[in-house]
């Protein structure tokens, strides 16, 4: 446990500056009248359209293995591709390797978005509902029962032991191994961050590419808006700013550009899960055991392409913060804002603690944050992280954040993409303040998004037709284990109404 206890104290600090910022926001948030932007039918009808390609966007993409929901989503009928059919008198019901009802129920949770989740059910409409149950049966752990409108051959998931599965699924020597790196008939790069395999039997490996050509947008145009003082304002004719005192006065017009294809959450916690691992192996091996050696092998073979360290932000010396995008852009919540859209965020960090288990073995601890602080009740606000709040001048002036700490300019998920190739550093270091300015600017300084899109390919130990891979096959027994890596994982979350709610770590 060398080098542990400094770590911690590191952390604690910055904790404790946390919740010192936000606690002196919300003191002044009381005391601000809150306006409405006044949206019109046509524009209230366009969000709930948002609202449901982003609420498809997470189900869909989920049990149909797509790499991205088309924007005719509506017209089509997509097939299931999780799990496998054991009656097909029953081909509607299909069985995944599990290996408790808590996996399950961490499955549910991972696939389906927070809005619309009430307990153990989801719902929206003009997409369907799931709803998880535990069963605890010697041959049934728990089921999700699905009722989706572009998904009718599909009512049924049953989380099984891996005996009523059989051989059906992938159990061998997977070929692509995390950190992998294979390029496509297009010349992009995808980056392997989680294999296929491992104790749940998974037929696919999941890649993720940083580069900006394989980004989908949508594009508004937003209005002007006069900032009069902390969460109030109103629309505006001006077109210049002006400072005045602690007045802020902001009019502008242009596009706000949002993504709708960035990885799904799931895989969102898995590259970030990976990324953290190559960037602190060698502290891993000091603290963690036996298999994080194998990151550490791999991490500097895999440096001669790609560095992720170069990705996070540092806290202390060691530990690492992960900033990622993820999933499509959402329809705005909360009040003090004139923003119609917001592009979802979460933050993760690995190795905040290290914990003996009874067995005398090592686990780290993942922990997820997607809402903002609240000191008052020390509960997450409801209010999901967003890259787009320090573009907003009217939360900018609500949250009391000072003018240089505001980037007013429309937002445009582009200005965090990246063209990744083999030995470019990434652009997000080349970044202006105001382009690399996000969540809590005055208190995180400069951070760094991750902004990237999946791919999923079928291997059952043999390479995929199209892909080239780059990097240099080493020895399986060399390999990271990227398996028992979950396994030693626990994971804390911080999200809507829930403080540091453990949930189990699975893939």
């Amino acid at each position: 446990m060398k080098n542990l206890t400094p770590k911690l104290a590191r952390i604690q600090h910055v904790l404790f500056a946390l919740w010192v910022i936000v606690a002196i926001a919300a003191c002044k948030e009381k005391d601000a009248p809150i306006q409405d932007p006044e949206f019109t039918s046509d524009e209230l009808a366009e969000m709930a359209a948002a609202d449901k390609y982003s609420a498809a966007n997470s189900v869909y993409r989920a049990l149909a293995l797509i790499d991205e929901l088309p924007d005719d989503w509506e017209s089509v009928t997509y097939v299931p591709e999780v799990g496998v059919v054991m009656d097909e008198a029953n081909a509607d019901v299909r069985n995944i390797v599990s290996t408790s009802a808590e996996q399950a129920k961490g499955y549910f949770l991972s696939i389906v978005p927070d809005a619309g989740l009430n307990g153990d059910s989801w719902s929206h409409a003009g997409v369907g509902s799931l709803t998880y149950r535990a069963v605890n049966d010697d041959n049934c752990y728990a089921v999700i029962d699905v009722n989706l409108e572009q998904m009718p051959d599909l009512k049924q998931l049953r989380f099984v032991p891996e005996a009523v599965v059989g051989e059906n699924s992938f159990s061998g020597e997977p070929y692509y191994h995390v950190g992998d790196l294979v390029k496509d008939k297009k010349g992009i790069y995808w980056i392997c961050v989680r294999p296929a395999g491992g104790p749940l039997k998974k037929d696919k490996a999941y890649f993720v590419s940083f580069d900006k050509s394989l980004i989908k947008t949508y594009e508004y145009k937003q209005d002007m808006y006069e900032v009069t003082g902390v969460g109030e304002a109103v629309k505006t004719t001006k077109t210049k700013i002006i400072y005045e005192d602690d007045l802020q006065y902001e009019g502008y017009n242009g596009k706000w550009v949002y993504a709708k294809n960035l990885v799904e959450e799931r895989i969102a916690l898995a590259a970030a899960h990976v990324f953290g691992s190559f960037a602190d192996a060698d502290f891993y091996v000091e603290e963690c055991g036996p298999y994080a050696k194998n990151f550490l092998a791999k991490y500097e073979q895999l440096k001669s392409h790609f560095d992720p360290s170069l990705l996070s932000r540092s806290v202390g010396d060691d530990l690492k913060v992960f900033y990622v995008a993820y999933g499509s852009y959402k329809s705005a919540s909360k009040k003090n804002t004139q923003v119609k859209y917001i592009q979802p965020l979460l933050s993760f960090s690995l190795n905040i603690e290290v914990m003996m288990s009874q067995d005398g073995t090592f686990h780290t601890r993942q922990r997820v944050t997607k809402a903002w602080p609240n000191l008052k009740d020390r509960l997450p606000s409801g209010i999901c992280l967003s890259l787009t709040d320090t573009h907003d001048p009217f939360t900018c002036a609500y949250y009391e954040k000072w003018p240089k700490q505001c980037n007013y300019e429309p937002f445009s998920i582009l200005n965090y993409a990246l063209t990744y190739s083999p030995l470019d550093t990434p652009q997000f270091h080349r970044l202006t303040d105001d382009m690399s300015l996000m969540f809590m600017p005055y208190y995180y300084g400069e951070n760094i998004p991750l902004v990237m899109t999946q791919l999923s390919l079928k291997d059952h130990g043999k390479p995929a037709s199209g892909y080239e891979l780059v990097s240099k096959q080493v020895d399986p027994d060399s390999q990271p284990d990227y398996w028992a890596s979950i396994a030693a994982s626990a994971r804390m979350e911080f999200y809507d109404g829930k403080s540091w709610v453990s949930t189990p770590v699975t893939e």
